[in-house]
């Protein structure tokens, strides 16, 4: 196993070097129950991830858990039974029936969190690593074996769902960072690792973050392995959908966001660091939906996208189950398949050297295009030597006008669907305004066009 964990590449920190290699993380993934929930056959899963060449999984740590039926969830992995329900800490016998105690460890969750990252570092899969998540619910607090009911360590009962990550909360925060150092000796020797603090910690009411909260454990984390031999990278989650950021603690490298938006990536590219489309959901059960998404989401320049799957299921860890109508995402082998595509394009790129560049498409020639104002198109390149096109609307045939220096390049029409290359050629151009004929197309199709 390589010494360095994976880190941001030095020749374009927007990326990622992983085993020596540059890297974009893109997986389609299950609901982050893979080590809390011991019914989860979690080694069928990562050989699934690994048969479409996927590189990323996310888990969460075991501070909290869903119940049965939230969020219309069926068949949710982050809901696992009692006594299927596997955390950092020691189960004790009370007075007042089983508790934990939050100075002692459960050897049966580190042996199976070890298990699940050798594993995944074999197939060479990147493991995000989730410290908390927000209490949507006083369900989900009351079920979390850091509120003090639960406990025989922290005796402030009166502890609402909304004052868990706070630094005024000091005996909570003893014992958070208590379970985080553990963690981080445990896990230091991973390469195949990146932590996250908090999962959606803006779902507060009122709009808080708990940054303060939130600055302590990144500062903690950052000092704790200044001191070890191996440094793992550090993300943050902002928002949902878009943000311009600000006041970025220089600690934190990958920047989360769920439901992103395109334009998240240019509000934040100034930064250098990779933008992650951390957790999709909420756009129907059609795969063209989320294939829309990942392709305009790596095409805009991010790093990372994770399509959250629902179709792995403890019934089917080889993500075959059928996604019921109420789940609020949608995944399956169709997908996987198709987001499979994306990312043996991108990979067949040097992209380290490539940034945005919608503008290399100057305009769009409709006299035979059908649906004209729903053209959409998103465009990475090397000016002058590789170039990488998403586009998607726009029934019928028209032309691209595209400004490329003078030269001969190698093009490629694929179909986003299945890998296809649908036409190739070579175009000759003498500088300047170049146009291209887009070829007969359903739904979205990509362009890979190289200097020859």
């Amino acid at each position: 196993m390589s010494v360095v964990p994976i880190k941001l590449h030095s020749e374009n920190q927007h990326y990622f070097e992983f085993r020596g290699k540059p890297c974009v993380l893109i997986t389609s993934a299950e609901h982050y129950g893979a080590v809390i929930n011991t019914d989860f056959n979690y080694i069928k899963y990562l050989d699934e991830l690994k048969k479409y060449n996927f590189n990323l999984t996310r888990v969460f740590s075991g501070t909290y858990r869903e119940s049965k039926g939230d969020f219309g969830i069926v068949d949710n992995n982050l809901a696992p039974s009692p006594k299927n329900f596997l955390c950092p800490w020691k189960k004790i016998k009370t007075k007042k029936g089983i508790k934990y105690d939050l100075t002692k460890w459960d050897e049966k969750y580190f042996n199976r969190l070890h298990d699940f990252m050798e594993n995944a570092g074999k197939r060479s899969i990147v493991v995000e690593y989730t410290f908390f998540c927000f209490f949507y619910n006083e369900r989900a607090w009351k079920n979390s074996p850091l509120n003090p009911c639960n406990n025989i360590n922290i005796f402030s009962k009166n502890i609402s769902r909304f004052a868990v990550y706070d630094t005024k909360n000091k005996k909570m925060l003893y014992f958070q960072k208590l379970f985080v150092k553990k963690i981080l000796h445990e896990l230091n020797k991973y390469d195949n690792l990146y932590y996250e603090i908090i999962n959606e910690p803006y779902s507060k009411h009122d709009g808080d973050s708990f940054l303060p909260w939130q600055n302590e454990i990144i500062d903690f984390i950052y000092d704790f392995e200044k001191k070890t031999e191996k440094n793992h990278l550090i993300a943050q989650n902002f928002h949902n959908r878009f943000m311009y950021l600000e006041n970025i603690n220089p600690k934190v490298s990958i920047f989360n966001f769920h439901y992103m938006q395109p334009e998240t990536v240019y509000l934040n590219y100034h930064y250098n660091r990779p933008i992650a489309f951390d957790e999709t959901g909420f756009m129907g059960h059609k795969e063209k939906n989320y294939r829309f998404s990942a392709w305009e989401t790596i095409l805009s320049g991010a790093a990372v996208y994770n399509n959250l799957d629902y179709s792995f299921t403890v019934d089917s860890p080889d993500g075959s189950a059928k996604i019921n109508k109420r789940t609020p995402g949608f995944g399956g082998r169709n997908l996987r398949q198709q987001i499979s595509v994306l990312k043996k394009f991108i990979e067949s790129f040097n992209f380290i050297k490539m940034k945005p560049a919608d503008y290399v498409i100057t305009g769009i020639n409709s006299k035979f295009c059908v649906d004209f104002k729903n053209i959409r198109f998103k465009v990475m390149a090397e000016i002058g030597k590789q170039y990488a096109a998403y586009i998607r609307g726009g029934l019928g045939r028209f032309v691209l006008w595209m400004s490329l220096p003078k030269g001969k390049y190698l093009f490629k029409w694929i179909n986003t669907t299945d890998g296809r290359a649908i036409k190739t050629g070579i175009l000759n151009t003498q500088g300047g305004f170049t146009s291209l004929k887009v070829p007969n197309f359903k739904e979205d199709i990509a362009l890979m066009m190289k200097r020859y």
